[in-house]
This record gives C-alpha cells, structure tokens and sequence, in this order.
C-alpha cells in the first residue's frame, strides 16, 4: 500500500517543483486562521518530506524519520492535533521538538486523493503548547481540500498539454504524408489522364457509344482525382505556412497586390479605407486569407450592382479586419457547415471546399478568430481578428 501511495506521488511530477502562489496564499491563510507562526504544504515521499509552500519558516525539508506529517497520513481519519509535544512519548526527543524550529505545538490534515492515497499534509506550528478550535480544525480542513484541488489541477493541465504536444505532433505527420501521397500521385493521374485523351482520339472511331460512354466516365473521373489531389496540395502547402516570421506589412499597397493577382472586372466596385497603416504580421499567411475571402466575395456577388466593403482597425493586442459584400449570401444551414474541410458549395462546380477551412486554421494559427454573419440574399460580413506579432524577423 505504501509503495502505491509514493507511486501515486510520484505520478503528480510535483516534488520538488519551485514554489507556486497559490500554494503560498494557503499555507499564509491557515497560518493566519489558526493563529499560527509556521504552515506548511507538506509532501511525504519514500525517505523524506518536501515542503511544496513554508509560510514562516526558510526550511525546504525534513528527513521522512521525523516527520510529524507521516503520522497523519497513516491516522484512521487524517488528521492530527499535538497539543504539547513534549509530553508526547512519540516526539519529546525529536529534533524539531528540542532543537530548530522547537516545535511545541502540531496540527495537520491530509491532502488525500480521490483514490484514497494521502499525499502529505496541510500544517500548521506553534513554539508553545496550545490546541484548535473546531472552526480552525474545520478550516484547516477546507484548505487541505483546495491544496488538494490545486495538486489535482495541476496534473491535469500537465496530462492536457502532453496531450495537445502529442496531437500536434500527430497532426504535422499526417498532414506532411498527406502532401507526400499527393504529391507522389500526381504524376500518375497526370499521366493516366494523357493516355485517356490519346485513346479518345485514336479509337474513338472504332468504338461503339457504349464503350465511348464509358471511356468519356473514366476521364470524368480522372480530371476530378486530379483536381482532389490538386486541392489536398493546396490545402497542405497553405497549413505548413510559417506564422512566425513576422513582416512588415503596408496594408494598402499589400491589399492592392491583393486585387491585381485576382484581377476582378469592372462591374465589382471594391473599396479599401486610405492611410492604413503598416502592420507586422505573417505577410504569406495573411496574403492567403485575404485571397481566399476577396475570391469568395468576388464570385458570390451581386452582379447588378456588387460591393465589397474592407475595413481596418486595432488596439493593444489584436489587427482587427472586416470583409463585407453585398452578395447573394449564405443560407444558414450552409453556415452550419462552412468551415469543414472538401465541405463544397453545391450550386458552385468550381468549389474545392478548402479555402475557409485554410482561412480558419490561419487565423487560429495566428492566435484569433473568424466570424461570418450571412442571410440568403442579404450579403456577407466577415469579421476577424489575428494577434499583433511580438517578434521581430530576426528573431523568427
């Protein structure tokens, strides 16, 4: 039993970890509490106790052999009140009791787990005999319970960031075999996709319709494999984009490049705020976002009359951008699902079902978030917001 409660210690990676705030406003509020001038968070291991917080004292250990906190964990019920300890047969010749800090006075409750393992204890010590209260025994309890919670928090936010470590971990694996495997198979549906069209025209003339129909579906299917792992390149290339260079960006000559490499013509009036200012931030991450919510703006448009609204703005921590339209708009059970991954737009053939994917994970990538707000037939604004670089170039 002993050797599965130090395990079950040792599983908590909290020995000898530096010394916390919260552990030290405890052992402050037990010490004030019950009037007394020393409290400790103690943790008993196999061959000592190790003070996780020493309010009152600049001792940092004790070898286990004199511990007090040893004998309440191994109590029936917990917890442990000295009155004097030098009539107590157990301590009046304990080095603590008759040398530093000449204890004269212990109380403690066990930091127990859910399991049942006691850990160590919440206590508290006087240099005169005396006793507690009900309400400070009651009291010493509570905190024990929220130091215990503390312990318990802690090991779980560990476990959590091991995991969130190894997930991501995961996720750049299986997004570089992703690009590995389209990559590799791109020649070959390239290549299957040339032959098809030799064929078509070479044996066209010799075949019956039924083997022409046929022919015609494999290439229809050819072209739409190719176009997949056309899209799931993209899709790798754009999430491998390294957020933390950071560049200086002048937004309004930036956003202008914008419009020339996606050329609209003359019927969409497109307006952008001047004097915007110069922005540090990823250049190629937000080049990528933009592309992708201009384009969509650009083909979802009204085309009587379309216009596209941007719009800049800033505080402390986050570049705040909006992309308005006047567009045809989106249903709200399409936006229930506009961010899924190869999720396409039914009424647009040319839709890979990527982009707003790509756009989200950049945007979180660069630590913010993006909002759509849409109704059939009422335009689109897109709202988000991405936190200001703290690096420099150099740096990244």
């Amino acid at each position: 039993m002993e050797k599965e409660r130090v395990k079950h210690l040792i599983s908590y990676n909290i020995l000898y970890t530096p010394q916390e705030n919260n552990f030290d406003a405890i052992t402050q509020l037990a010490s004030q509490i019950c009037h007394a001038p020393i409290s400790l968070i103690t943790l008993v291991d196999e061959d000592k106790q190790w003070f996780k917080s020493n309010y009152g004292t600049s001792v940092q250990q004790t070898s286990r052999d004199i511990s007090f906190c040893t004998h309440t964990i191994e109590t029936d019920d917990g917890w442990m009140i000295v009155e004097d300890t030098t009539k107590d047969k157990r301590f009046k010749q304990n080095p603590l009791v008759t040398g530093h800090p000449y204890v004269k006075f212990y109380a403690g409750v066990s930091l127990c787990t859910k399991e049942g393992f006691r850990l160590g204890t919440l206590c508290v010590l006087d240099h005169k005999p005396r006793t507690l209260s009900q309400d400070q025994l009651n009291a010493l309890t509570t905190l024990s319970q929220y130091a215990m919670t503390l312990i318990e928090l802690q090991k779980r936010n560990k476990e959590l960031e091991q995991l969130k470590d190894h997930l991501s971990i995961i996720n750049s694996n299986l997004e570089s075999f992703s690009y590995a495997v389209a990559h590799d198979i791109k020649a070959p549906f390239r290549i299957m996709n040339s032959y098809i069209q030799l064929l078509m025209r070479s044996a066209k003339p010799k075949l019956v319709n039924e083997e022409i129909e046929y022919l015609e579906f494999i290439q229809q299917n050819a072209v739409e494999l190719s176009k997949y792992v056309k899209n799931l390149l993209h899709f790798t290339k754009a999430t491998h984009v390294n957020i933390k260079k950071a560049d200086q960006i002048p937004l309004n000559t930036f956003l202008q490049q914008i419009l020339h490499l996606l050329q609209p013509d003359d019927t969409v009036n497109i307006q952008i705020p001047p004097n915007l200012p110069i922005i540090q931030s990823s250049e190629v991450a937000l080049k990528q976002i933009f592309l992708n919510l201009i384009s969509n703006a650009i083909k979802y448009r009204n085309v009587d009359e379309s216009l596209i609204q941007i719009d800049f703005k800033e505080d402390n921590l986050f570049y705040y951008f909006t992309v308005k339209d006047n567009g045809i708009g989106i249903s709200s059970d399409r936006l229930k699902s506009l961010f899924e991954l190869f999720k396409k737009d039914e009424y647009q053939e040319e839709s890979s079902g990527i982009g707003l994917h790509i756009t989200r994970k950049l945007i979180r990538k660069m630590g913010g978030n993006i909002v759509i707000i849409s109704n059939k037939g009422e335009g689109t604004t897109i709202d988000f917001k991405i936190l200001k670089y703290l690096h420099s170039e150099e740096e990244a």
